[in-house]
């Protein structure tokens, strides 16, 4: 997780397993959104990394971001979790944006988008709900460590 103020930085698994525990500990007993919620930000943050844990001598020329993380989702989650949890992964997973975009769009419209995003992808699967309202709360939790 990336630094906030002076803190230190967190390791990248302690944020999906609050996520998981927050989920358990307030009775949900599905293991696919569970898994899912452990797994919601990988695609996200590091295709490139678990395509090659698959295929040694991937070669991402070519390939648009989004590519990598559905590539990441079909050749890593789904053989070894299933479909559901890969699904469930992918629906909370914001779609990505090029470097021009990011660095021209202003923040409004970026916030928008991405809200755009949250409310078409949590409908009609509770377990996109759930997992996405984790990561919602506890994103929201780390906002006293921000200025």
């Amino acid at each position: 997780r990336q630094n906030r103020a002076n803190l230190p930085r967190d390791t990248y698994i302690t944020h999906p397993l609050r996520n998981a525990l927050r989920l358990i500990r307030l009775g949900c007993k599905d293991e696919d959104v569970v898994i899912a919620c452990i797994l919601h930000d990988t695609v996200e943050d590091e295709p490139l990394e678990m395509i090659r844990l698959e295929i040694e001598d991937f070669d991402p020329e070519g390939y648009s971001e989004e590519e990598l993380q559905h590539l990441a989702a079909e050749v890593f989650i789904e053989p070894r979790f299933g479909g559901r949890v890969m699904d469930l992964v992918m629906a909370v997973t914001n779609p990505p944006m090029d470097e021009e975009t990011k660095r021209t769009m202003p923040k409004a419209e970026k916030q928008e988008r991405y809200r755009q995003n949250v409310i078409e992808e949590i409908q009609g699967e509770d377990g996109v709900f759930a997992v996405k309202l984790m990561d919602l709360i506890d994103n929201a939790a780390s906002l006293h460590h921000t200025y």
